[in-house]
């Protein structure tokens, strides 16, 4: 009998720490922020380019879902408010679909150094799932968006060919988001 509970707590995936729910809330608040900024970024793109970037808002909208049921209990359901007051002047600056294409590069590539970061902290199995998978998502919608502005490779792998794992206060779009400077609702 004791093997066969050993076997079965092995099997068992182990609660997550409080950091990495702490950490599921606060990505759930950013891609609820992606949300917001992806709307009022639609505004300025034409043609086939609205349809992609509402295909990116709406993976936005299932990743911040996929963190809220992994966040037991603290994520908020709303955007990331710092975030959403930090970039709307940038939005509100888009002047034509050249412009918002780039700002939306530079989201997205900033998401991936978020999540690059996350993983060099994270422990709970399922939290560090979700996140090695969406980081590629974010990458890929920074890539699209970035030959549809017609970036170069600088302009499209803003780091290099590769996430450098580093978090800031929002201002460099080579850096991702820091937990203390966006705080969960």
């Amino acid at each position: 009998m004791a093997r066969l509970e050993v076997i079965r707590s092995w099997l068992q995936t182990p609660a997550p720490v409080a950091f990495d729910t702490d950490y599921a809330a606060f990505a759930e608040s950013l891609e609820l922020a992606m949300v917001e900024l992806y709307n009022d970024s639609l505004l300025k793109l034409t043609g086939q380019n609205v349809a992609t970037a509402a295909r990116f808002r709406d993976h936005h909208r299932a990743h911040a879902q996929a963190y809220a049921s992994l966040a037991v209990g603290k994520a908020k359901g709303v955007p990331n408010n710092t975030l959403v007051f930090m970039k709307t002047p940038a939005v509100q600056a888009l002047t034509d679909e050249s412009s918002a294409l780039s700002f939306l590069v530079a989201l997205e590539n900033q998401m991936a150094e978020t999540y690059a970061y996350g993983l060099s902290l994270l422990t709970s199995p399922d939290v560090y799932r979700r996140v090695v998978t969406t980081l590629p998502v974010e990458s890929e919608h920074a890539a699209v968006l970035g030959t549809e502005a017609e970036l170069d490779a600088q302009g499209l792998f803003i780091t290099g060919p590769f996430e450098n794992a580093s978090v800031g206060d929002g201002s460099d779009p080579r850096r991702g988001f820091d937990m203390a400077v966006f705080p969960v609702g």
